[in-house]
């Protein structure tokens, strides 16, 4: 959408001989526009048993982070209800993070298809066509090959997504919303899982080898990556304070509470009914 501009007249000075000039501004942004409510099937709330209203609550808020960037969806409520240079950039972003996971299975999708088709040089030394590497290379060929798709489509259907629709058709209701996140995170979920097991067959290659060496090594170059995750998490420790919080501090805390609700109700004492009066049966002599 191309922006919108309007000329005015500007105040005159004193150190300016024209008689009229004219300037360009953007219009203000609308911040009193009328916004709707919330969806009560955006909220995602269940209610079935207290542990597994958590646990659903926990699943859905995570599939939303994962998907988003939320933890739930009332920000992206409002910016779809806001104006298009907010729908667009949050568009434009989820749109990047979706074609850099898509050049990188591409990239996966080569290395995987090289090593299923070529025979190791040297099989004593690192046998990656053994069966357990074997396998765990073929599947996460197979993840990667639904990962490429999967992110191609996207690709093509978010170029011409406009925030009406996106609202009214792919979160028309809870099932259209939980199957719209679960393509959205698809190809997060496949690259993550797929990288994993071929990092796994590269180990199992590595750990049979009869090189001592190259056991040793295989090991140090997979934990390496791996000692990244608790880097990456103290860096991020008062961000993820607030993360935990939202994710599962809250159904959480809300389980236990109607549990404890339930708890009390369950062993108040009952009130035993009041009996009547005994009525004075005459003796008979």
């Amino acid at each position: 959408m191309l922006p919108t501009y309007y000329i005015c007249e500007a105040p005159d000075t004193a150190s300016d001989n024209h008689a009229l000039r004219f300037t360009v501004r953007k219009p203000k942004r609308d911040d009193a526009r009328r916004r709707d409510a919330l969806p009560p099937w955006w909220k995602f709330e269940v209610n079935v048993t207290p542990l597994l209203n958590a646990a659903l609550q926990i699943a859905f808020r995570i599939l939303c982070l994962i998907a988003l960037g939320h933890a739930n969806l009332e920000d992206l409520w409002v910016i779809c209800n806001s104006d298009e240079d907010s729908w667009l950039d949050i568009k434009d972003r989820l749109w990047n993070r979706i074609n850099t996971i898509t050049i990188v299975a591409g990239l996966l999708l080569g290395s995987t298809a090289a090593f299923l088709t070529t025979t190791p040089p040297t099989p004593d030394l690192f046998d990656y066509s053994a069966r357990s590497s074997y396998r765990c290379i073929l599947l996460s060929f197979g993840l990667t090959i639904g990962c490429l798709i999967v992110g191609s489509a996207m690709l093509f259907v978010m170029a011409k997504c406009q925030a009406e629709w996106f609202c009214k058709t792919m979160m028309g209701s809870r099932l259209r919303v939980c199957c719209t996140l679960i393509i959205i995170a698809y190809p997060f979920f496949c690259i993550g899982v797929s990288t994993t097991i071929f990092s796994f067959g590269f180990l199992l290659a590595g750990w049979h080898s009869h090189d001592p060496l190259l056991r040793t090594g295989c090991v140090f170059l997979l934990l390496v990556p791996c000692l990244m995750i608790p880097l990456f998490m103290y860096t991020q420790m008062r961000g993820l304070r607030h993360t935990w919080r939202t994710l599962v501090g809250t159904p959480v805390k809300n389980a236990v509470a109607r549990l404890h609700s339930k708890l009390r109700w369950w062993l108040k004492p009952r009130g035993q009914a009041g009996t009547g009066a005994l009525r004075s049966i005459p003796s008979r002599h």
